[in-house]
C-alpha cells in the first residue's frame, strides 16, 4: 500500500492578506509547527483535499461569485 506518512493542510485564506492561499503545510513535530511544505498550482478556499496512490488531489473552491466548483485538479505528487 502506498502511504505518506505526515499531516498536510492545504490553502484557505491567507489571513494577513485576505486572500485565497496556495500554501502546503506539513506539520513538524518537533517543532510543534506547521511549516510550509509545498505550492499549490492555484489559490483555493473551501475545497476538499484527498490523497490517492501516492498523490493529492484538490477537489472544488469558492468562487469569488459565490459558486461552489468542483473540478479535481492534481495538486502534488508525494514520495514516501
Amino acid at each position: 500500500m502506498d502511504t505518506f506518512d505526515a499531516s498536510l493542510s492545504t490553502a484557505g485564506i491567507d489571513t494577513k492578506q485576505k486572500v485565497p492561499s496556495d500554501g502546503v503545510y506539513k506539520y513538524e513535530e518537533r517543532e510543534n509547527a506547521w511549516l510550509r511544505f509545498a505550492k499549490m498550482p492555484q489559490p483555493r478556499n473551501h475545497h476538499a483535499t484527498v490523497y490517492c496512490k501516492g498523490a493529492l488531489y484538490v477537489l472544488g473552491e469558492l468562487t469569488d461569485e459565490a459558486n461552489f466548483l468542483c473540478v479535481p485538479e492534481l495538486c502534488l505528487i508525494l514520495k514516501r
